[in-house]
């Protein structure tokens, strides 16, 4: 009997300081919460309690307020000053942090920083081509299904299908996105249950949207006009989906935004965006990779005079 009550004892203590980590973030993170309600009461806290689920990886409060702004579109409308003085406070808090709150504020300081970070760009279309984050151009006309961009730390990523539509090349047929938490699909062509009318789904389920903004239940939201679905991320990312119209395969288009700033573990097809083309996908265990640079002179005269032995192996690289 006493070695249960040692035991349950024990389990109390443990408990007990599994809360007091909890409370520490949440404590050391109440000075931001008082600048942004000081800014505005009703909007500022909104936008720190979703700070908050961001870095916990919840889902965000509803939004007692008109606009639709994702938290990152949010952050943007805090004046300049109050971000300065909320900045400092996440530094003195990130660099005291105990090794349970580390992470979430390493979420809260990227939050900060994206509205002076400058976004850049990647692309997939058309049979397909690619164009990286760092500029880097090439041509990827394969099968399968590939990561076009992965951030583990950030919960995104973006998977996307290649189907042939002859011997000679493939299209974008459909996308799986990791939302900040939400799994969010787009089907240009076959999908995945008996329901054929509908383009979208959300963790599974089907998702009907021809006006207007959805509200993602982690932050980011969904917006579709014509054929385009413009997916935010509640961190500020972008992916621009074109359905395209064809008599023998509907395809996508696909135009991803990401933020070079703060974000130093993107991978995949769409490179890493650290501004150099040369060691876009680069990788743990280079040694079975290629010496030719495809994707860096498509179109050029390397690519031209490549021979087709040696596009083929860097193809089967990648």
């Amino acid at each position: 009997m006493k070695k249960q009550v040692l035991s349950l004892g024990i389990a109390l203590v443990t408990f007990n300081s599994l809360n007091a980590q909890t409370d520490r973030f949440t404590q050391d993170f109440q000075p931001i919460r008082a600048e942004l309600t000081k800014w505005d009461p009703i909007r500022g806290e909104w936008l720190a309690s979703s700070m908050v689920s961001i870095a916990k990886k919840e889902p965000i409060p509803d939004r007692t307020f008109p606009e639709n702004y994702t938290p990152a579109e949010m952050m943007k409308m805090v004046p300049e000053s109050s971000r300065a003085n909320i900045q400092r406070i996440a530094t003195t808090s990130a660099q005291n942090a105990d090794s349970s709150s580390r992470g979430n504020w390493s979420s809260i300081t990227t939050q900060l920083n994206r509205p002076s970070c400058q976004p850049t760009m990647g692309r997939t279309y058309g049979d397909p081509h690619l164009s990286s984050f760092d500029g880097a151009t090439y041509s990827f006309q394969t099968v399968g299904e590939f990561v076009l961009v992965k951030s583990p730390s950030q919960n995104i990523e973006i998977q996307a299908r290649q189907q042939p539509q002859s011997d000679d090349f493939s299209l974008n047929t459909a996308l799986a996105m990791n939302v900040g938490g939400d799994r969010v699909c787009v089907y240009a062509n076959e999908k995945p249950d008996n329901i054929s009318n509908c383009a979208l789904r959300l963790n599974g389920t089907p998702l009907y949207i021809n006006a207007g903004t959805y509200y993602l239940p982690h932050g980011g939201t969904i917006r579709y006009t014509s054929n385009n679905y413009v997916v935010t991320w509640p961190t500020g990312e972008v992916a621009t989906i074109d359905v395209r119209r064809s008599s023998q395969m509907n395809f996508l288009n696909v135009a991803v935004q990401v933020f070079p700033c703060s974000q130093n573990d993107l991978e995949g097809l769409l490179g890493n965006a650290n501004g150099r083309q040369s060691d876009d996908f680069d990788v743990r265990n280079n040694s079975n990779r290629p010496a030719y640079m495809a994707f860096s002179s498509f179109g050029g005269s390397q690519m031209q005079q490549a021979s087709n032995e040696m596009e083929k192996e860097y193809l089967a690289f990648l």
